[in-house]
Order: C-alpha cells, then structure tokens, then sequence
C-alpha cells in the first residue's frame, strides 16, 4: 500500500510540474497576444486569444501554486522553516535567481535589438515569474504533498 501511494504522490507531482510549466506558457501566451493588439490593433480573435491565456493563467497559478502550498511554502518567513525546508528552498532560490537572471537578460537584449520598450504588462509577467519561479523549481526538483 505504501508503494501505491508512493507511486500516486509521484503522478501527483508530475501532474502540478505539467501544471505549472503550461502556466508559463499561457503567461508568455497572453503577454505575446496581448502585445499583438497593442500593435496592431484589437481583433475578436485576438482579444479572445488574450482572454484564453490569461484565463488559463490564473487557473493554473491558482490549481498549481496556491492549492497545492508552494505559493505558501516558498514565501515562508525564515524563522518559520526547519533544516531541510530551509536547504530546500535556498537550492530553489539559487536555480530561480540564476535563470531569471538569464531570462531577464535576454529579454533586454531582445527588446533593445528590436527597439521595443517593455510596457506595465510585460513587467507585470516578469515579476510575477520572479516571485513563482523558486515554488516551480521546488515543485520539479523536489518531492511535495498537497497542502490544501
């Protein structure tokens, strides 16, 4: 029985990771979409399209970081964690920091080579990878039960 429930916290895992790397994607989806109608103008389809990835967004960020406790896990204070959780999310900020920095980098250099200003939406999706990017390294790299 313990292999089973084992087995079935390992699927739950795999499940939330799926779950969180396609709420990325419909971030990027949405703020890619919502800066195709800021440029070129407001069209059912696309404004439905911003509608769809932003919708998706939300669902997932609630399902697969709030549900699940790795907003809460993540943004604990310190003096709140134990030895593990603490080396836990110190490696995760270590990771997050590190390819947030690379993404964030990149992202400049693309703006600055297409003479593209960043607007409130754009940095509105940067920060909010900023704050989920440790809860996701946790929740890929590390093993965690469903909170509530």
């Amino acid at each position: 029985m313990a292999k089973n429930a084992k087995e079935k916290g390992k699927v739950y895992q795999q499940f939330i990771s799926v779950v969180i790397a396609l709420d990325y994607i419909s971030l990027i989806g949405f703020i890619v979409s919502f800066e195709y109608c800021k440029t070129r103008g407001l069209e059912l389809w696309s404004e439905a399209l911003c509608i769809v990835f932003l919708s998706l967004f939300v669902g997932g960020f609630i399902f697969g970081f709030i549900r699940t406790g790795l907003w809460r896990y993540i943004h604990k204070p310190l003096r709140q964690l134990n030895a593990k959780e603490m080396e836990e999310t110190s490696r995760a900020l270590r990771i997050a920091y590190s390819v947030f920095v690379i993404l964030v980098i990149s992202l400049l250099l693309v703006f600055s080579f297409a003479e593209f200003g960043p607007d409130l939406v754009s940095v509105i999706g940067i920060y909010l990878i900023a704050h989920t990017l440790p809860a996701a390294v946790v929740a890929w790299t590390n093993p965690f039960q469903r909170e509530g």
